[in-house]
């Protein structure tokens, strides 16, 4: 609930951002109801809670309060806003350097002075104080480099290794799908946009599949500035009351078939494909599998059902922990195996080795339960 909310609190600065540089009402509700389509933005809300997806209207508040000289409240949004993971401080760095070379030389540059210094502080003092392990996804950028000074070095020195890598058809795929919704506004004001560069930079080059998919919480921090950007291009083309009328038009437009093709909700086919939608056919199976997993019992759970059983004290996500996947930090290995009492899957889609480790659970110790609509129910014997 939080969730939603917060991102939808994001409508409110896009239209006051719009409205301070458009003048125009009806083009100023059209982005914000393109804000609110955009595809992206609702598949940050499908997503589990990450705490970035509170850093999206707090960036867009910050650049609007900085935008009308309110500085003090730019420094509370910035504040708040950088709590919520610690590469948020590469983000408004950059809007500090922005607003020092566009604005205010003392705000804007003291702003980009601090967020590097929290940034670095976070990274070498506080993350190694919680986790010995340091900085975990160092790794997502093993092409280029093992350590956060060679994946800089090899950015700044090996341009060619980088564009072979942002070049691939994904990464081009997930930038069609970022600008198209804004009808590529954006790309008008890139100065804008890259503001939003640090986090943009990491998701193209990451090895981590998940990162460059509108389809999670990775954008959080780019939403912002693809309508920061999208406003101030709009601003550059100086149209006129019927321009803005067609403009409005435009927008909504592109948010709209955008919306079809890529997001989640109801407007779109995609939203029947969830898992948890109560159109989902094999929904029926799934409930009556989870009401066989007892309170209290320890349990290895397919991702999407372990949010129904997660109030207990032993669960995993399975294949955790017969097989260790997304565990620990540099391969340490889960609690015991011979405490799961029960391991309930959706074997519809597994892929071929857990599909196999079934099998070998069925014969090692476990016996089925249930088995409708390939949603399984083990129970140790």
């Amino acid at each position: 609930i939080l969730q939603t909310v917060a991102l939808a609190i994001g409508a409110v600065p896009v239209f006051l951002i719009a409205k301070e540089k458009l003048s125009s009402r009806i083009l100023s509700l059209a982005l914000a109801a393109s804000y609110l389509l955009y595809p992206a933005l609702e598949w940050v809300n499908n997503d589990h809670f990450h705490p970035e997806s509170l850093a999206t209207p707090l960036l867009l508040f910050a650049f609007y309060s900085a935008m009308r000289s309110r500085y003090i409240a730019f420094a509370v949004f910035s504040l708040v806003a950088i709590t919520a993971k610690e590469d948020v401080a590469l983000v408004i760095m950059l809007m500090g350097i922005y607003i020092g070379l566009t604005g205010n030389r003392k705000v804007g540059f003291t702003t980009a002075t601090l967020s590097l210094a929290w940034f670095f502080v976070g990274l070498k003092f506080i993350l190694p104080h919680f986790n010995s392990a340091g900085f975990f996804y160092i790794q997502n950028f093993s092409r280029l480099g093992s350590t956060p000074a060679e994946v800089i070095n090899n950015t700044l020195t090996k341009p060619g290794l980088v564009l072979s890598i942002v070049g691939q058809e994904r990464k081009l795929m997930y930038l069609l799908e970022l600008l198209a919704p804004m009808a590529f506004f954006p790309l008008m004001n890139i100065e804008t946009l890259l503001i939003a560069l640090p986090t943009l930079f990491s998701n193209l080059v990451s090895q981590q599949g998940y990162m460059d998919s509108i389809q999670y919480h990775y954008t959080a921090t780019i939403i912002p500035f693809v309508f920061v950007s999208g406003i101030l291009a709009i601003e550059k083309l100086g149209l006129k009351a019927k321009g803005k009328v067609l403009m409005a038009g435009l927008i909504i437009v592109a948010a709209l078939v955008s919306n079809y093709y890529l997001s989640p909700s109801p407007l779109s086919p995609n939203f029947t494909r969830g898992y948890w939608t109560n159109s989902n056919e094999r929904r029926g199976s799934m409930d009556e599998a989870l009401s066989l997993i007892p309170k209290d019992a320890a349990v290895s759970a397919y991702c999407s059902m372990v949010p129904h059983l997660a109030h207990r004290q032993k669960i995993y996500e399975f294949p955790n922990p017969f097989k260790t996947v997304n565990w620990g930090v540099r391969g340490e290995h889960p609690h015991k195996k011979a405490l799961i009492q029960y391991v309930v899957v959706d074997v519809k889609n597994l892929p071929g080795d857990q599909r196999l480790l079934i099998d070998e659970l069925r014969n090692k110790g476990f016996r089925q339960i249930f088995n409708r609509d390939e949603i399984l129910v083990l129970k140790r014997k």
